[in-house]
């Protein structure tokens, strides 16, 4: 799973923070809560968030501005160029790459596949 924030300012924000929950173990949590709500991105508000998820929100705010989170968002961003994405959702399984929204078949499938056809050589630049 890649952030990979494509909506301006909040999206980059929203992002940041969930990088930054993962940093204490709490993305999933964390990356469920923004996508489901209707919220402003605040500094306040995602100290409650994390507050509410059981971690420190002092701690969220300034692991958001981390050099680990920033190196995580030019990973995604660099995966994406390589991939040619241009948007959300977007999927690479194995050899296949899968622009838009999928169900959950298709991607047991993809899984599947990948399992049968075995690991990917690694390549070095």
């Amino acid at each position: 799973m890649h952030e990979w924030p494509r909506l301006g300012p909040t999206s980059i924000l929203t992002a940041r923070a969930a990088l930054a929950a993962d940093m204490q173990g709490a993305y999933a949590a964390s990356h469920k809560r923004l996508m489901r709500g209707r919220f402003v991105a605040t500094p306040e508000y995602l100290k409650i968030l994390a507050r509410d998820i059981g971690e420190d929100g002092n701690r969220l705010l300034s692991d958001i501005e981390s050099e680990t989170v920033s190196e995580r968002l030019r990973t995604t961003e660099a995966v994406a160029r390589t991939f040619g994405f241009i948007g959300t959702p977007a999927l690479v399984g194995g050899r296949t790459v899968v622009v838009g929204t999928v169900s959950e078949d298709i991607i047991a499938t993809l899984v599947e596949q990948g399992r049968r056809e075995g690991p990917l050589p690694v390549c070095s630049a």
